[in-house]
């Protein structure tokens, strides 16, 4: 009788390490999760960031050499020149490369 009652609690102790053991196991497994997810994200929106200034530094590098620089977007397309270029002798120039 003794002994099925020190076995009963031994088998309580065991049952309960196990649950909280596991639980423990899944808390960490989501903390994990959610910090690459979020490390991701964050990466993500850097290069976005990133890909946005190269975009735009092109496009101010290509314009200062006072010739048209294309840009579109889907169906919408327009030319850009540097307003420096746009002189009384050089605007006639730039009308014609197009």
């Amino acid at each position: 009788m003794v002994k099925n009652n020190f076995m009963n609690k031994l088998n309580q102790k065991i049952i309960i390490f196990f649950c909280v053991s596991v639980w423990i196991g899944f808390s960490i497994g989501y903390i994990i999760i959610d910090q690459l997810q979020e490390s991701k994200s964050k990466q993500v929106e850097k290069a976005y960031k990133t890909g946005g200034s190269n975009a735009v530094e092109i496009i101010i590098n290509e314009a200062k050499k006072c010739k048209p620089v294309s840009l579109f977007s889907g169906e919408k397309k327009i030319k850009v020149v540097a307003v420096e270029c746009l002189r009384e002798n050089q605007f006639e120039q730039v009308k014609n490369q197009e």
